[in-house]
């Protein structure tokens, strides 16, 4: 993500691949942004791994703990909440969520500086998966003129999920935004691939 006016500097290699040949590369391989600008190119070669797009794996919980928070929740009755320090965790593991799309409880997820709580009610996929619910906090992934012409002065935080498409299921993130800001309106928006802000809803924050 650039700006307008800011110096770009391309890579001469891309991991995951070789020969490498570029039609337009910018002489030393910078460029000063204008409106727009598209470097062409082939990539030849074997690919070796080549990153990809909502795959990032994530750490996962020891199979000992696993294994006691399935028992926990296997054994907690309907509507209970169960709470899980994820330590230095960010996936929640498939057998934890078929547990809980059985018992119908509520799993808090406890990752440091926010949470996520899922409801057994609320996971609806048939086949569930691991999913790394890592999130980084004051991302800068969003362009300034963007949140700007949206925000204006006001403050904002950006949020960065390391997984990318459908979860599976409905789950409840949970973050401190600062006190002073107790009783204001917070707006979520999502920032598309066409490089755009869309609402998606608002609330009071607590």
């Amino acid at each position: 993500v650039a700006e307008k006016g800011e110096t770009v500097e391309f890579p001469e290699t891309v991991e995951g691949f070789e020969d490498v040949v570029w039609y337009n590369y910018p002489e030393g391989g910078k460029v000063v942004l204008e409106d727009s600008f598209s470097l062409t190119g082939e990539l030849n070669g074997p690919v070796v791994n080549p990153p990809q797009p909502g795959t990032d794996e994530g750490t996962p919980l020891p199979e000992q703990q696993i294994n006691t928070i399935v028992e926990t929740v296997t054994n907690a009755q309907a509507g209970e909440k169960i709470q899980v320090d994820m330590g230095e965790a960010t996936v929640v593991p498939k057998e934890v969520l078929e547990a809980d799309k059985e018992k119908n409880v509520a799993v808090q997820l406890n990752m440091g500086d926010y949470t996520w709580t899922i409801s057994g009610e609320k996971i609806n996929a048939s086949e569930l998966k691991d999913v790394n619910l890592a999130v980084k906090m004051d991302a800068e992934v969003i362009p300034t003129d963007v949140i700007k012409e949206i925000a204006g002065d006001n403050p904002t935080t950006q949020l960065d999920l390391a997984y990318e498409g459908d979860f599976g299921f409905q789950a409840e993130l949970t973050l401190n935004v600062g006190a002073e800001h107790t009783g204001k309106y917070g707006n979520l928006y999502y920032y598309d691939s066409e490089g755009k802000l869309v609402f998606m809803n608002a609330g009071e924050i607590a």
